[in-house]
């Protein structure tokens, strides 16, 4: 497992490389950034089918997961702290930290640039950010303050598409009340149970939701898990490599800490405050109608913004609302060569 080094204070993120489809001058990589305690290990089904439908898949473990740089006892602390500047400069650290590798994808392994033939982009590089990942896209696009000059200059010939899939609803900045537990609230959950159980939820199978139209609290309460979770039923190897559930406790519960008002502000300004962050490249949010019920509602939210005017003066990003049918919140582990196709169809 290979490791980049991104940045002068030496920080590391280890990854995961399909490689280059063998002959291909022009294919076009994937970045893939995991979730909340499952790490890059969730996307290793896909690598075999890569190379079959002309992409290189690339994964990469954040930070204090397996192989990469722990976060410092200071770096939690301002996630959590009551200086709400201080709180959105951490979380803009993390979407620095993804820039940061995809410069390295992008300099470091020489991937082929973004070109154009006939009206068709080939080459470059998209980057999928799932679940809780979905920090770091928000903030690329919906903080101009990310990036650097440097990596702005990096990536411009590349980067073409961007894929938030399944992001929980709290990071477009809502927490409805929809009387549905999880397991931070659940008062049937103790501390210790905390971990396993956040584990079978966020990769359960829950009645499928028909439609956007549908995701309300009473079609919510009425589904019901329909099939063991997908960390439930994987091998036992797998499951102990993947899930990592000591970082519920760190990373994940501090960075919850952050005011919804900052990642409110962050998602708006990727919808509609385009021209600041590449507002050639696209969005795609990617829903997955049998997960949890927080990942179920941020469609709701997006779709509910998608159909707002934009104000005058704004530029709005080329954003769209993909549903995946039939798919829990772990879907690419469990569907990997329809999850290859589902990037291809969209990039």
């Amino acid at each position: 497992m290979p490791f980049a080094r991104i940045d002068e204070m030496g920080i590391i993120l280890h990854y995961t490389d399909s490689g280059a489809p063998p002959g291909a001058s022009d294919y076009t990589t994937v970045v893939l950034v995991h979730g909340a305690t499952i790490n890059s290990g969730i996307f290793e089904r896909m690598f075999p089918y890569a190379t079959k439908h002309g992409l290189r898949l690339i994964a990469m473990n954040m930070r204090d997961y397996a192989g990469s740089t722990p976060y410092t006892t200071a770096e939690l602390a301002a996630f959590v702290g009551d200086d709400v500047e201080v709180q959105a400069s951490a979380v803009r650290s993390s979407g620095r930290e993804l820039a940061g590798f995809l410069v390295y994808v992008c300099q470091v392994l020489k991937i082929p640039a973004r070109t154009m033939r006939d009206g068709k982009a080939y080459g470059g590089l998209a980057f999928l950010t799932w679940s809780f990942g979905t920090m770091g896209l928000l903030s690329i696009f919906g903080d101009p303050k990310t990036l650097d000059d440097a990596q702005r200059a990096a990536l411009q010939p590349y980067l073409r598409t961007a894929f938030a899939h399944d992001p929980p609803a709290f990071l477009y900045g809502e927490d409805p009340d929809v009387g549905l537990p999880t397991p931070f609230n659940d008062p049937t959950v103790l501390d210790g149970e905390m971990p396993a159980a956040f584990g079978s939820w966020v990769s359960g199978y829950y009645t499928a939701v028909p439609d956007v139209a549908h995701i309300t609290p009473e079609v919510l309460h009425a589904r019901r898990e329909e099939r063991p979770p997908t960390l439930h039923a994987m091998a036992a190897e797998d499951s102990e490599r993947i899930f990592e559930p000591d970082n519920l406790f760190r990373a994940c519960a501090t960075a919850m800490q952050v005011p919804l008002s900052v990642h409110r502000h962050q998602f708006h300004r990727t919808l509609f405050d385009t021209d600041p962050v590449f507002p050639d490249v696209k969005v795609v949010a990617l829903w997955c109608d049998r997960a949890p019920w927080p990942t179920v509602w941020s469609a709701k939210v997006l779709h509910e913004l998608l159909q707002e005017q934009t104000a005058p003066g704004q530029r709005r990003r080329d954003m769209s609302l993909v549903k995946i049918e039939g798919a829990n919140h772990v879907y690419h582990w469990d569907e990997p060569e329809r999850m290859v196709q589902i990037l291809c169809e969209n990039i």
